[in-house]
């Protein structure tokens, strides 16, 4: 298993290993690792860090999940489009959190 120390390392791992991996714009911070499937590796996003920075951009939690809902996870764009990892618990030094729906 790989530990990244970073957003950036994860972000330079991801285009080392495959340069067609796609990523979403302006939510690197949701960014929490890279996956390995059968084709290639692929991107892992954090659904509930992305609503909150939707939700911080303007949208209240109905806009922010139904867009995300429909214009990200609905955006399918073929083999290397990232994946979202939901129901998982973590910790960092400034914020504890357990994602659950």
């Amino acid at each position: 298993m790989i530990k990244f120390k970073s957003k950036k390392a994860i972000k330079e791992y991801l285009s080392e290993s495959n340069l067609e991996a796609l990523t979403i714009d302006d939510h690197d911070k949701a960014l929490i690792g890279v996956c390995e499937t059968f084709n290639g590796y692929v991107a892992i996003y954090d659904p509930d860090i992305i609503i909150e920075t939707l939700m911080k951009q303007g949208m209240d939690y109905e806009e922010a999940e139904e867009f995300f809902r429909y214009n990200i996870i609905g955006a399918y764009m073929g083999e290397y489009t990232p994946i979202y990892l939901t129901g998982i618990q973590w910790e960092s030094k400034n914020r504890k959190k357990k994602h659950t729906k």
